[in-house]
């Protein structure tokens, strides 16, 4: 109606953007997982809500608040979900104990899947004053951190809401309980993509955009900050924010001053991995975008690199040592932590402010910005301010925390680097005090970072240390790897501790006396633990735990921190004078306990040093380790991994490293070794470990079988053992009946660089030598016929006809070998031929490459440098009728060397077929490999080589490798397997020569077998000198000849010629057969030699001549 105006109603959107980090599995991972459970026992379904995982609603959604660990946690009341889940994030945040489990998919309600892999077990959590346990899955969940499902209801039934009063009530041993309950209604908020919102703005529709920012404030107790103290902290919420622009400009800008002649260090920058270059340019931009560094064209340049932190994201570090080496460094006090902390008698509340990346936080002198250049393969920068890494820059920090709270230090601020420590007597000086030191940040625009903070509380953990108003204890962390340690239930573990005792025993009077009954349970006999060995036991704990043995830390004197590591797990002792300040030990998880002895000796240095940072920072630190290679980590290339963190920390503290011999670091190795019931899953394993366990569950067989070796324990010349849930059959693993894990394997030792693409036999037996399974062969030969790369890039073999005559077995290795060119390869590295060169006794080869055109010099010199170098001159070499074979040049160098040369009969490759077979597993295997980027294939010669020389060979029944030293080859690609240690190493041959005898017997064996083979499919063909033979046109071209034609329509033969000499039984030379006449094209005149494949037996009448064949021949041609 004109005229008429709308009444204006309110629609309220809530613009929501998807969580990229919500765990949805795609289709794809989900069937891998429903089929990996269908093998398994039937489980019970698991439900959760759509509610649950933020979906809209049209109902009202009860909450309710608990505390976990002292963390406040908001938990959905949810009977729709069938079991209780807990928030990924939160649960690391409120340090509860996460076990890792085998994946289950949860369905939720009304389509979709999540994956859980984890559970905290007996979680407890406080709800309305009352201590309740629960079990709960964790899941990525982006609306709550509790889903309190039907399995607690169920637990705590009979349950009840009363809406209008917004009240929850459950029962615990029988006791009803009423608690606050939330009921977030939402039906007038409907979400919308901002595409919409962007059109309903464009229409004009009215709108408000609210932006929030969560603060939370809350006590590691569970105890809620008071309400005065939120108000103010709310009043400076803009300290708790992200740092917007550069900071400013302070009198006490960091500054690096140089040893005088120092040359500015210059360093290559650390190759990036590929999967790291993306987080690398991320990095960089970000940098940029917020102004903390800039290009640069100093002449400084440190290496920077990723480590990886707790959550898994990437921090950018960069490697100062070269310049640290040159600093002249800063000898600012750092104040020590036992005077700081005998101020606070009195005090009764307390507040602790972490300032947020701290150095950062710091400009850099304009003069020295050029000192801190780094390059990457991104550019050359230089920062703005203060980086992580400088030896001067904690002196630096704690300078100006200095100077900003002077005035107030040690009357109710404590200030140690980026840790602000504020007391008071009462709540509200408490407020006055925090109020102060927040302007103080707010002034000097510093800015914190709030999930580190704590406020108001009455006690507060500070620099290793708990601080309440009774006053300054001990943290029981220092102890705690003492206190706790279980008991010993053998001689072995019994022994460990007396050994960590024993290093202690002069600070502990009467330890003979005390130890006595423990010494008696190491003699021989029975071990058995008593009463009185409990007594003795707990008294030595306590005198390990309490003065005169710690000792409080002088900071006048070096600290001295010993580590250790062993397969179970780390321990650390820091000590002055001989005597402990504190101990330290903890398990490592499988993740940690597979790398190498280095990585994990280094980890417990890194683990310490973290732990005891406030002792060591701006004061002597000596480490001893018993990793002798760890005391020489300044000088070395950093490579990734547990060494990139190890190396970014100490570049914090003046250290040296020492080397302990395991002998003598008792302590630290004791430590180490604490509680090895714990540390059982840190076994090393492979990453199919636990597929191949599976395996067992399907397989009636192999069940049956692991019951057998478990309740009876096998005997020595059982063929079957276990170790670590694996069982072996004569030392190979057991494959249960899981066909995808047997593919696997397969095609991990067949598809693999160092598998090559093999022949069904080298393929089979290089898995034979470590894994079993019934019908391992069949499946191996169903395999291979059925690899597409295989197909595409082997020839098909056909036999021919004529009997063997093989070439005599030499006596010794390298004393006949065989040389061939591989030619016609594309342009590589500028190399575009392969010399192959093996050695007729042990098979063994060696692939040279070169570049074309090649003389006779550049291969002789090839030959000398990569053949005479390793295995020096041989006596024989038969090669082909190449022209770099049969020059004059060559046969006078090898003349000279004596060395006999030998050549294969014309257009009979079988000569020297050797070679030949090992050019087409050359050919076969570059092809195989480098079918996408051919121009490559310079890069896997020397893989190929390996590959080759690795592979079971049938005439040998061994590897040319194994002949050739002695022992089976290591294998790349060859997985670690868990076993039991051997007891003694691997014995060679009892005689070298028995094993060349062998591989002679071998060889004569497989000679047989293959004449035997052969000649199944040949027919014997022999002539004598004066027969008269036709020779095989091909591979001649009838040009020779002075005709050119059609060549399907031409004879397949030409001659006949006379035998005029008998080289071996099988190749003869022939003379004065067919001429052409003279300057039509050349001839064949002369000598000429062929195998007796190249000919045919001449039939006619016995009295025609020569000369009539020929003019016969002749006649034919014209």
């Amino acid at each position: 109606m004109h005229g008429h105006k709308c009444k204006l109603i309110p629609d309220i959107h809530l613009l929501q953007q998807d969580n990229p980090e919500q765990i949805v599995i795609d289709q794809e991972e989900i069937q891998q997982q429903e089929q990996q459970e269908n093998t398994e026992e039937e489980e019970q379904a698991m439900f959760i809500s759509a509610h649950a995982i933020g979906h809209q609603l049209a109902v009202p959604t009860p909450t309710a608040i608990i505390y976990i660990n002292g963390k406040r946690a908001v938990a959905l009341l949810d009977s729709g979900s069938t079991s209780s889940f807990i928030n990924q994030d939160f649960a690391v945040k409120a340090n509860c104990q996460l076990l890792p489990v085998k994946g289950r998919t949860i369905a939720v309600a009304g389509g979709g899947k999540l994956l859980s892999t984890a559970v905290v077990p007996n979680c407890e959590f406080q709800m309305a004053k009352l201590k309740l346990t629960h079990n709960f899955r964790v899941l990525s969940l982006p609306s709550h951190d509790v889903i309190l499902g039907y399995d607690w209801m169920t637990v705590v039934s009979p349950v009840s809401f009363n809406i209008p009063e917004k009240q929850f009530s459950f029962t615990k041993e029988g006791k009803q309980t009423v608690t606050t309950a939330v009921f977030n209604n939402s039906d007038n908020i409907k979400e919308v993509p901002a595409e919409e919102m962007n059109k309903l703005l464009d229409k004009g529709v009215e709108g408000f955009l609210l932006q929030v920012h969560n603060i939370l404030m809350e006590a590691p107790e569970g105890t809620p900050t008071p309400p005065q103290i939120q108000k103010l902290l709310l009043q400076y919420a803009d300290l708790f924010e992200e740092p917007k622009e550069l900071p400013p400009k302070r009198a006490l800008d960091h500054t690096i001053p140089l040893v005088p002649g120092a040359t500015p260090p210059h360093v290559r920058p650390y190759r990036v991995p590929q999967h790291q270059k993306q987080e690398m340019e991320d990095q960089i931009r970000k940098l940029l975008a917020a102004h903390l560094i800039r290009h640069s064209q100093s002449p400084y340049a440190a290496p920077v690199l990723l480590v990886k932190k707790k959550d898994s994201s990437m921090r950018l570090c960069t490697d100062f040592r070269k310049l640290n080496s040159i600093t002249v460094k800063n000898k600012f006090p750092i104040p020590v932590i036992e005077d700081l902390l005998d101020e606070l008698h009195g005090a009764k509340y307390f507040s602790k402010i972490d300032l947020r990346s701290g150095y950062h936080q710091i400009r850099m002198y304009p003069e020295d910005i050029q000192k801190t250049a780094f390059r990457t393969y991104l550019g050359h920068f230089e920062y703005l301010v203060m980086p992580f890494g400088l030896s001067n820059a904690p002196g630096t920090f704690q300078a100006l925390m200095n100077s900003i709270f002077g005035p107030y230090l040690r009357k109710f601020v404590l200030v140690f680097f980026d840790d602000i420590l504020i007391y008071s007597k009462s709540l509200q000086e408490h407020k006055e005090h925090l109020q102060i030191v927040l302007q103080l940040l707010k002034e000097h625009q510093l800015f914190a970072k709030m999930s580190k903070c704590v406020f108001a509380v009455q006690q507060v953990e500070y620099l290793g240390h708990i601080i309440s108003e009774k006053g300054v204890a001990t943290d029981p962390k220092k102890i705690l790897a003492i206190a706790e340690w279980p008991t010993p239930d053998s001689v072995t573990k019994l022994r460990s501790f007396l050994g960590l005792a024993g290093y202690y025993r002069r600070f502990i009077k009467g330890y003979g006396m005390i130890c006595r009954p423990l010494h008696d349970l190491l003699k021989k006999g029975q071990f058995l633990w008593k009463q009185e060995h409990d007594q003795a036991f707990a008294q030595l704990q306590k005198a390990l735990t309490t003065a005169p043995i710690l000792a409080l830390p002088n900071f006048s004197l070096p600290f001295v921190l010993e580590t250790d590591a062993s397969g179970k797990g780390i321990g650390a002792v820091l000590m002055q004078q001989g005597r402990p300040i504190a101990y330290y030990s903890s398990s490592l998880c499988p993740r940690n306990a597979a790398p190498s002895t280095y990585e994990k000796e280094a980890l417990a240095i890194l683990e310490a040093l973290k732990k005891w940072r406030h002792y060591l920072l701006g004061n002597e630190l000596i480490i001893k380790t018993d990793q002798q290679s760890l005391k020489f980590i300044t000088d070395q290339k950093i490579t990734e991994g547990v060494q990139h963190k190890l190396m970014m920390k100490l570049l914090e503290f003046n250290f040296k490293i020492q080397y302990k011999k395991g002998s003598e670091n008792r302590v630290a190795d004791a430590l180490s070794r604490l509680l090895p019931s714990c540390f059982a899953m840190s076994a090393v394993t492979p990453v199919w470990a636990e597929d191949l366990i599976s395996s067992y569950q399907n397989d009636p067989v192999s069940q049956q079988l692991m019951e057998q070796l478990l309740l009876k324990q096998p005997s020595a010349d059982s063929e079957y053992t276990i170790h670590a849930g694996i069982i072996r059959y004569k030392g190979k693993i057991l494959v249960g009946n899981n066909a995808a894990l047997r593919t696997k394997l397969i095609q991990a030792l067949h598809s693999s660089p160092v598998g090559g693409h093999s022949g069904v036999r080298a393929t089979y037996q290089r898995i034979k030598n470590i894994f079993h399974w019934p019908g391992l062969k069949q499946e191996v030969e169903k395999f291979t016929a059925a690899c597409p790369i295989c197909q595409r890039a082997k020839h098909e073999h056909c036999l021919q006809p004529g009997l063997l005559d093989p070439l005599p077995v030499a006596d010794m290795a390298w004393q006949h070998v065989t040389m061939d060119f591989i030619e016609g390869l594309p342009n590589s590295q500028g190399k575009e031929v392969i010399m192959v060169v093996v050695d007729r006794f042990t098979k063994y080869a060696h692939f040279i490459p070169l570049a074309h055109p090649y003389s006779v010099l550049t291969v002789a010199q090839a030959f000398v440098d990569q053949i005479i170098r390793l295995h020096g001159p041989p006596k024989l070499i038969i090669s082909d009728r190449d022209r770099i074979f049969t020059s004059k040049l060559w046969r006078d160098i090898f003349q000279a060397l004596k060395v006999e040369l030998r050549y294969s009969t014309a257009y009979h490759p079988q000569t020297d077929g050797q070679t030949e077979r090992v050019n087409q597993c050359l050919e076969t295997y570059l092809r195989c490999m480098t079918t996408n980027e051919p121009k490559k294939w310079m890069s896997w010669v020397p893989l190929a080589e390996y590959w080759y020389n690795s592979t079971y060979h049938t005439a040998l029944k061994m590897s040319p490798f194994q002949a050739l030293y002695g022992f089976p080859p290591p294998l790349i690609s060859e997985p670690a397997i868990p076993g039991p240690e051997d007891t003694e190493a691997q014995e060679f041959l009892s005689s070298k020569q028995h094993m060349l005898e062998q591989i002679k017997d071998n060889l004569h064996k497989a000679q047989h077998r293959m004449k035997h083979y052969a000649d199944m499919k040949r027919v014997e063909r022999t002539f004598e000198v004066g027969d008269l033979v036709y020779l095989k046109m091909a591979p001649y071209r009838l040009a020779a000849f002075g005709f050119r034609g059609a060549l399907k329509l031409q004879n397949k033969f030409y001659g006949p010629f006379m035998i005029s000499q008998k080289i071996v039984p099988c190749a003869a030379g022939s003379r004065g057969g067919p001429v052409p006449p003279h300057g039509r094209g050349g001839g064949h005149s002369g000598h000429t030699s062929r195998h007796v494949t190249r000919t045919s037996e001449w039939s006619g009448c016995p009295t025609t001549t020569v000369q009539e064949l020929w003019m016969s021949w002749l006649s034919c041609l014209t």
